[in-house]
């Protein structure tokens, strides 16, 4: 799964790998995967405060193949 910051305030890349999770589906089929992501992921190097940060914004989820996204979530 990647993750994106859409308006963030920080510099972020366009998207980012957040989560790797294995599933197979027969063809037509539906299935549910749970995946957690880690604080870590979602965090910045502030310059200004010398900590790392997590900015209050909503994250974007992508999920597919490799790079080649089918699904998106968020804002």
């Amino acid at each position: 799964m990647n993750l994106a910051r859409p308006e963030s305030l920080v510099e972020w890349p366009i998207r980012c790998f957040a989560v790797h999770a294995a599933v197979h589906a027969e063809a037509g089929a539906t299935a549910t995967v749970v995946v957690e992501v880690l604080a870590d992921v979602l965090r910045h190097w502030s310059q200004a405060e010398g900590s790392w940060r997590t900015e209050p914004r909503t994250y974007q989820a992508m999920v597919g193949r490799s790079a080649d996204l089918e699904w998106s979530g968020g804002p």
